[in-house]
């Protein structure tokens, strides 16, 4: 934790004076279920503060650089005042500012925290990325590819992969008027072969078929 912005650090090797990543976030680990929990079990409402500071992030980059889309990118970093994408190869790879291999968990981790507390915070960038891909894919969960730019332009990965697609089973759940925009990646997800995909794609579609079945434990309420 950055106490400084009070934004999630890259892990716990960045120190704080760090002039690459102390300042920089990875919104695929942006679970604001889970830090509330934090506040819950630790009574100290400094997490709020993050909370607060990662909404700031995804309303930011969102409304700045995703308007159409509501994309969040692999890395943010926090530049002449403000956030912004990372720029290429920050810590990975050319694609560190688009919606790639880290980013693809977004859909999912964001749109928890509103069907779980009914934080509106996440509502209107969820509804946006949710109408952007159903549109764009035409309501065909195959047509999900691997990674965007965050205009909606695709990567150069033009093959379909669950990591992407599964995630946004879950941010479909929130409005009812995406029920067969649901149904339809549901059954894709039910349907692809184990085989075919590597231990993240599978990872991240068991984890999104137990929030979409309605299994998903609020971390909140863990102790209970």
């Amino acid at each position: 934790m950055n106490p400084q912005k009070w934004s999630l650090k890259f892990g716990d090797w960045v120190e704080n004076n760090d002039p690459d990543y102390a300042l920089a976030t990875r919104p695929s680990d942006f679970m604001l279920g889970h830090l509330r929990a934090f506040g819950k079990a630790s009574g100290n409402m400094d997490w709020t503060k993050v909370a607060d500071n990662t909404y700031k992030i995804i309303q930011t980059i969102s409304s700045k650089y995703s308007p159409v889309t509501g994309l969040l990118p692999d890395f943010v970093v926090f530049k002449n005042g403000s956030y912004a994408p990372s720029p290429p190869f920050l810590l990975e790879t050319e694609r560190d500012g688009s919606f790639s291999w880290n980013a693809a968990r977004v859909p999912w981790r964001v749109p928890v925290d509103y069907l779980l507390a009914g934080d509106t915070r996440a509502l209107n960038q969820t509804r946006l990325t949710n109408a952007w891909i159903s549109k764009k894919t035409n309501n065909d969960p195959g047509k999900i590819v691997a990674g965007y730019k965050l205009n909606g332009n695709p990567l150069d990965d033009k093959d379909p992969a669950i990591a992407f697609s599964a995630p946004f089973a879950v941010s479909a759940m929130v409005d009812a008027s995406n029920q067969a925009w649901l149904n339809a990646l549901w059954n894709s997800l039910v349907s692809a072969p184990t085989a075919s995909n590597a231990y993240y794609g599978n990872s991240i579609r068991l984890l999104c078929m137990i929030t979409v079945s309605g299994n998903w434990w609020d971390p909140a309420n863990a102790g209970n």
